[in-house]
């Protein structure tokens, strides 16, 4: 529900007290909202007051936003205002479809995008460190180790924890694949929207348009070209890995191939371990924020989890034939 203080500040922000609110469906950690006024529509994104990150996630959103916006990126919903004190922030609103299959055009679409916002000449310094970015190669283990330390609260559930143990025994193995070097300091030195895929895209008339920048910053070519090609909800098939190879934010990659094809397979269980978080208290809080539901019955809340869990152990099983197919990209 949008209070009466959301109101005063959506009035004096557009001008106009003629404006209807409509609630959106599809949120996983926030609310939306549509606002019509005459002929002109807007996109009001509401966080839960109730999260430690949401003023964080808020303020970086916006301010990645405003900073694609200054520099004449105009293939992200352009920012109006926000405010922190409501967690609530103003967008234009897109018109487009969503993406179901992540085709060719759309794949080289999306590095287009990402090589325009990388030309951008104006400094980078006040923009924030993207999201659960790790600082070398050896951090792409250890976000895994701090996600399973998540679940050791759990109650009994043996399919959960055959699970956990597979990707923790997999991710050890991993590790000590890593380079000599792994625990040495990577450059971040990529703008990257961090959750980058096509569940974060609209097919307007004017092409794609991306969105979605809560966890966006400055990041290392290795997590965004991972996570891209580890992204579950539309998946991109590794065929596309020779269209990224041949961008110069990424040419790199396949002469280091045994570190990619390790740093890539632990990304994947990290969205194997992404694909759990209904299982976590504080997601489960947020979902019934975005789902606008003050509390789940126990019985939502178990099929939910059964569902997400058949889903990560799919994941899970798939991820050796991806990382077959990509190195098959990288000789």
């Amino acid at each position: 529900m949008i209070n009466d203080a959301v109101r005063y500040w959506i009035k004096d922000e557009l001008g106009t007290e003629n404006f209807t609110i409509s609630a959106l469906s599809g949120g996983a950690n926030n609310r939306g909202y549509k606002i019509v006024s005459h002929d002109a529509s807007w996109f009001l994104k509401s966080f839960s007051p109730n999260h430690s990150h949401s003023a964080h996630k808020l303020a970086n959103e916006f301010g990645f936003s405003q900073y694609l916006w200054q520099n004449a990126v105009t293939s992200v919903p352009e920012p109006i205002a926000y405010n922190p004190q409501a967690y609530v922030s103003l967008f234009s609103f897109i018109h487009g479809e969503p993406i179901a299959e992540a085709k060719p055009d759309s794949v080289k679409s999306a590095l287009q995008f990402l090589e325009r916002i990388n030309a951008i000449p104006q400094s980078r310094e006040h923009l924030n460190i993207a999201s659960e970015s790790p600082d070398s190669l050896y951090g792409f283990y250890s976000i895994i180790e701090k996600r399973l330390a998540r679940f050791q609260p759990q109650q009994d559930n043996q399919a959960l924890n055959t699970l956990l143990l597979q990707i923790q025994t997999r991710a050890n193995k991993l590790l000590c694949r890593l380079p000599a070097d792994a625990k040495n300091k990577q450059t971040r030195k990529v703008l990257s929207p961090s959750d980058f895929g096509f569940h974060n895209a609209l097919q307007t008339n004017q092409g794609l348009v991306f969105f979605d920048f809560e966890y966006a910053g400055i990041d290392t070519s290795w997590k965004l070209l991972c996570d891209f090609f580890s992204q579950p909800a539309v998946p991109v098939d590794m065929t596309s890995l020779d269209v990224f190879f041949a961008s110069r934010l990424f040419e790199h990659v396949p002469n280091q191939k045994d570190t990619f094809l390790t740093i890539l397979e632990l990304t994947q269980l990290k969205w194997c371990l992404i694909m759990l978080n209904e299982f976590l208290g504080d997601v489960q809080s947020r979902r019934q924020f975005s789902w606008n539901r003050n509390c789940l019955k126990p019985s939502e809340l178990e099929e939910i989890k059964a569902m997400q869990l058949i889903k990560s152990q799919k994941y899970f099983t798939s991820i050796a034939s991806n990382i077959e197919s990509a190195a098959s990209l990288c000789d």
